[in-house]
């Protein structure tokens, strides 16, 4: 743009001095010269002027080209430091779930305690599962009432069912009696073999082990906030590691699914004396 500028400025120059080198020239041709001239130092201006127009637009781009690529490194930073967060609690993850797995198939005890349940909370709980045979199964012997998680839960989901919410309820009404005072009450849950994938559920539970935890959690929430006391409920998971039937079939895997309600003694020392017996678990 300077280049024509100049160009510009050597030819008004140029008629001026053909002017004074011709001598003497007609009006019309002397009125043209001077509106070439005029004409050339118009767009000499105009010319100017879109060359300091465009040097500030190089500015401002120059400013916002700095300002971007300072945002882009202050990002790179900031995706850089949460990659390494990511990495701890991937590797946080795996330790946690290598112990876990450890403990889970630790060896189990050969023998349990047999429950000699009080005869009202014994026939309670006998009449509860008799009005829900397709919820739940009852082993009076062991204080077990068994629940199946698809009854509970919807696959990969630790909210309980509208239906079973009021299955729970009416459980809690019995576990309220004083018929309990000597006993907690242990939610447990387990789960199937098949890994999670889903990526929403996974979000919310990383391995089955917790799905079993959560599980057991939310039945456990459902009791409390039925009336049964939370000094006598506890929870525990097992994921897939105690099986009671074959994963290798879906009858199978829907048995593994479940959640156990416990009724056990409470420490010795704590309590009246309750009558329990060894008996042997059933492989």
């Amino acid at each position: 743009m300077n280049r024509m500028i100049t160009g510009l400025f050597k030819t008004g120059t140029v008629l001026l001095l053909a002017i004074a080198v011709t001598g003497c020239v007609s009006q019309k041709k002397f009125d043209e010269l001077k509106f070439a001239e005029r004409n050339c130092n118009a767009e000499r201006q105009r010319l100017a002027e879109q060359l300091a127009n465009a040097k500030e637009q190089n500015g401002t781009l120059q400013d916002e080209l700095n300002r971007l690529r300072a945002n882009l490194a202050d990002k790179d930073r900031t995706i850089s430091a949460l990659q390494q967060q990511i990495s701890g609690a991937k590797e946080a993850l795996s330790k946690m779930t290598n112990v876990y797995e450890k403990l889970a198939t630790a060896r189990i005890p050969s023998t349990q305690i047999q429950i000699n349940l009080p005869p009202e909370l014994d026939k309670a709980l006998k009449d509860f599962a008799s009005r829900h045979p397709d919820m739940v199964t009852y082993d009076s012997k062991r204080g077990l009432v068994k629940f199946s998680s698809d009854i509970l839960f919807d696959l990969g989901s630790d909210k309980v069912k509208p239906k079973a919410q009021k299955s729970l309820a009416e459980l809690a009404k019995i576990l309220t009696g004083p018929s309990i005072k000597n006993f907690d009450v242990v939610v447990v849950g387990h789960t199937d073999n098949i890994p999670i994938v889903k990526p929403s559920t996974r979000a919310k539970h990383p391995t089955n082990w917790h799905l079993s935890v959560h599980r057991a959690i939310a039945v456990m929430e459902i009791l409390k906030d039925n009336g049964v006391s939370p000094k006598i409920l506890g929870v525990m998971g097992y994921g897939q590691y105690r099986p009671i039937a074959s994963n290798d079939t879906p009858e199978g895997r829907a048995k593994n699914r479940r959640v156990e309600v416990y009724i056990v003694p409470k420490k010795i020392g704590s309590q009246a004396p309750v009558k329990t017996k060894t008996i042997k678990i059933e492989k």
